[in-house]
């Protein structure tokens, strides 16, 4: 499978910014068009030894919906060569704690940055990188 390059120059000004010669970066990689984006235009300014993905499996669509968005995932690090870490949230325990976090989406997203935060570690990553547009404006 092939993917589209796309004009990378914000990202290489944020990354000479951070000084690239001291950053591995973790890219939160969803799968959705935001963060493939953002993967793609990290993957051509910093290539895949300074780079690593994590795609985080939050159980809350159809286990059918979930294998496609992974397989997609899989494939464009593959392509890539970026390695990948996957982390699975249980089904029905975003649901059990989505009180607690004021609702569903909010304690997604917590548990989202936390499996991040250890995909970030284990994969000896400097910074986290998340790719949004300007409607997801909570985060």
């Amino acid at each position: 499978m092939e993917f589209p390059a796309l004009p990378e120059k914000h990202l290489l000004c944020f990354m000479e910014a951070l000084n690239p010669a001291a950053a591995k970066v973790l890219i939160a990689l969803s799968g959705g068009a935001d963060s493939m984006a953002l993967f793609i235009a990290a993957c051509t300014v910093l290539g895949p030894e300074k780079l690593c993905a994590c795609w985080v499996n939050h159980g809350l669509r159809s286990e059918a919906e979930l294998a496609k968005e992974e397989a997609l995932v899989k494939t464009a690090c593959k392509s890539y060569k970026a390695a990948l870490m996957v982390e699975t949230i249980q089904p029905g325990f975003l649901a059990s704690e989505a009180p607690v976090y004021g609702g569903l989406e909010a304690a997604a997203r917590h548990y989202r940055y936390l499996a991040l935060e250890k995909a970030r570690k284990s994969m000896a990553c400097d910074l986290i990188l998340t790719g949004h547009n300007a409607n997801d404006w909570l985060e």
